[in-house]
């Protein structure tokens, strides 16, 4: 091969780059996906937001719309216990993850066909995010 510091232009050759590409493939960690099965089962409890509170948040008076707000609540919940996963369960609630399940409501119920997160809510759970190595 010649170098980089000769006249002619020099790029690597198919072989060369097929080569670095296999290595570089080899020596790369792969982190295996968190599967919904082996996610933590606290996800699972309906009691970090309950009705009321969401009701209250959103602003709804009547009971006409609780079946709707309640399975937005669980949809939230596990939405938001998807990307913080550093509480344990034990305890009180961390105020952040109340508020971001809050404020997910908030928007599936104002925007009912979207499910994309505020950006409000993604600065509130980054503190509460691990990361796997």
């Amino acid at each position: 091969m010649r170098s980089p510091s000769s006249t002619k232009s020099w790029t690597p050759t198919k072989c060369a780059r097929s080569r670095d590409g296999t290595r570089e493939r080899k020596n790369r960690k792969v982190i295996p996906r968190r599967s919904r099965r082996s996610r933590c089962r606290r996800c699972r409890m309906p009691n970090i937001v309950t009705l009321a509170e969401a009701k209250l948040f959103i602003r709804v008076l009547d009971d006409d719309e609780d079946t709707t707000i309640e399975t937005m609540i669980a949809a939230a919940t596990d939405a938001v216990c998807d990307v913080a996963q550093a509480w344990d369960g034990t305890g009180e609630p961390p105020a952040r993850l109340k508020l971001a399940i809050l404020s997910r409501v908030a928007i599936m119920f104002d925007t009912r066909n979207s499910l994309e997160p505020g950006i409000g809510e993604d600065r509130l759970l980054l503190p509460l995010r691990t990361v796997e190595l």
